[in-house]
């Protein structure tokens, strides 16, 4: 996965509730937090530090080539020490990444060189949070309680892109940077206080799930991968040259990442009930449909309203897909299915910047960041692919069988 806005918040949730122990709650919130502040200003970082158009995309190249490197190797450490020690491993690699970013002007780091600690960061911690995400769930609620606890982390993580955007805007980009790195570590301080439970070491083998069987899955998931890329990396940019402030844009983020609560709130309770299948359609849809019309925004207003026309979209779909995720991991072996998903949206991120990259040595930066926007809507309309979980058929079945009692009698 990606150091994304939307992304950390997404998929931190099930904490509040579900958490084995709630150490590890505080820790999602710090991280999430953290990562907010700065997740939808760093392709603008880059771009404003002089970085270059080719080799920010060629830094992205870089970036999921090495996570799909290392997806293998922390889906085996994940396996034998257990999905906590996974996630402490990866902290250390993103304060890196980060003094990286810090010092960028001072040793003009490469492409290459910058995106390495922070690939193997993702691995490691996606790898491991997916695994306990997935076993902590309650089946029967799933994205009932994804929407309730969705609402409360926005509620704490909405200023955060604000928050971000003014400090960058009136202190630096450097202090912001520091700041995320105390809330890191101390989100590892909280997390070390307990060890990992009720994980029986096993023996990692990619033959027990079968590719044939999760085809639309991959598909699904690959087209995930573009929708995110395009909405974290390709529209910070495109809205940069409009609004021109890194506070303007954190505005604009936080006051839509609240306007979508309503909706999260209203498909969360309705999804549960054998209907997660079409909101995850219908609102991958109307956000490839949204991400469509960015590419002919020109002013800030403009740029308000799409945004608030993806939130919403989004706030149908991402509830339902990641329900739906979590209980196909639970059909499949586990720990096997997470890697073979991570590793397919790495593969579809990494041809993503590819073609950004080719595009970007013979067309302009405005030509390239429109392509950009359109994949990521291809993207969204992919995302439809995903089927539902067994468990979700088998309810809609028996549903149709009562209801078809209750005519009889």
């Amino acid at each position: 996965m990606s150091l994304e806005l939307g992304h950390p918040i997404r998929h931190h949730l099930f904490r509040m509730r579900f958490t084995e122990m709630n150490e590890i709650y505080w820790f999602m919130i710090l991280r999430s937090f953290a990562l907010s502040l700065i997740g939808i200003f760093v392709p603008i970082f880059l771009y404003k530090a002089n970085f270059g158009v080719s080799n920010i995309f060629l830094y992205y190249i870089s970036l999921y080539f090495f996570e799909f490197i290392f997806e293998y190797i922390a889906a085996r450490f994940m396996k034998l020490r257990g999905p906590k020690h996974s996630m402490i491993l990866s902290l250390p690699f993103l304060i890196i990444h980060i003094w990286q970013l810090i010092t960028l002007s001072q040793f003009h780091w490469s492409p290459l060189v910058l995106a390495v600690p922070l690939s193997i960061a993702l691995a490691f911690f996606w790898e491991g949070y997916h695994y306990d995400f997935s076993r902590s769930k309650h089946t029967a609620k799933t994205t009932r309680e994804v929407g309730k606890i969705f609402i409360a982390m926005t509620l704490i993580g909405a200023a955060a892109p604000l928050i971000g955007g003014l400090i960058a805007t009136y202190f630096g980009t450097r202090p912001l940077l520091i700041i995320v790195i105390v809330l890191l570590i101390l989100g590892s301080l909280v997390l070390l206080r307990t060890k990992d439970r009720n994980f029986r070491k096993g023996k990692f083998d990619i033959s027990k799930v079968s590719l044939a069987n999760i085809d639309k899955h991959l598909v699904s998931y690959a087209g995930l991968g573009w929708e995110t890329v395009s909405t974290g990396q390709i529209w910070p940019l495109f809205l940069f040259f409009i609004i021109s402030s890194y506070s303007g844009i954190g505005l604009i983020t936080s006051v839509t990442i609240l306007i979508s609560i309503l909706v999260t709130y209203w498909v969360s309770r309705r999804a549960d009930k054998g209907k997660r299948a079409g909101y995850l359609r219908s609102g991958s849809i109307l956000n490839g449909f949204v991400c469509v019309l960015q590419v002919f925004v020109e002013t800030v207003v403009q740029a308000f309203a799409v945004n608030v026309g993806r939130s919403l979209a989004q706030s149908v779909f991402k509830p339902p897909f990641d329900s739906e995720y979590y209980l196909h991991a639970d059909e499949e072996s586990r720990s096997e299915y997470i890697y073979i998903m991570e590793s397919t949206v790495d593969i579809s991120r990494l041809v993503f910047h590819i073609i950004m990259y080719v595009l970007s040595l013979s067309f302009s930066l405005h030509v390239v960041l429109v392509v950009g926007l359109i994949m990521g809507a291809f993207g969204s309309l992919l995302v439809s692919f995903m089927p539902a979980a067994k468990c979700e058929i088998c309810g809609e079945i028996e549903n149709k069988k009562i209801t078809i009692q209750r005519r009889m009698a």
